[in-house]
């Protein structure tokens, strides 16, 4: 059996730009992690010194036609019955939803949960609880099968320490 891992065979760069260049229905299974538009930089101090010089956010106002716009492209090279997880920050739950199925996806109603297994850093520790997980859409392009018919939706993984992203 060959296989091709992720890890050799991404590359890094503008999106767009790299995915106008994908044939159409090509693609077999897509993990999407757009810009949430939080503003990043001005959360820097949570990768620890590291540089988010090549980190392109999004704007607040530009955040709807962007995320369109990659929504329609990721479906386009999407192969027929295929799956994609998209990942979303949570004050943009209701627009990314509406966003996938506008532009041809089928939208589990309930998200997926990566549960890290350590709650996150807070800005404010007093009064806010860490973050111990992050949601993300599961979608599908006509109708894949699961590898495990029935399996649970949340998933269970350490995160990469902030000095290895590349974000």
């Amino acid at each position: 059996e060959h296989r091709k891992w992720a890890d050799s065979h991404y590359i890094i760069g503008d999106a767009f730009k790299g995915i106008s260049k994908v044939a159409d229905g090509i693609i077999h299974f897509a993990e999407v992690d757009p810009p949430y538009a939080i503003d990043l930089e001005a959360r820097k101090s949570r990768t620890q010194g590291k540089t988010t010089s090549d980190y392109e956010e999004w704007t607040e106002e530009d955040y709807p036609d962007l995320l369109a716009g990659m929504a329609k492209q990721v479906y386009r090279v999407m192969y027929v019955n295929s799956f994609c997880v998209w990942w979303f920050g949570p004050t943009w739950w209701s627009l990314t939803k509406e966003t996938l199925t506008k532009a041809g996806f089928k939208v589990n109603e309930v998200p997926a949960i990566w549960y890290k297994g350590i709650a996150g850093q807070t800005a404010s520790p007093d009064t806010s609880l860490g973050s111990a997980y992050e949601p993300c859409w599961i979608c599908r392009k006509g109708n894949p099968k699961l590898r495990w018919p029935g399996r649970s939706n949340v998933f269970e993984v350490n995160p990469v320490a902030p000095l290895k992203k590349i974000h």
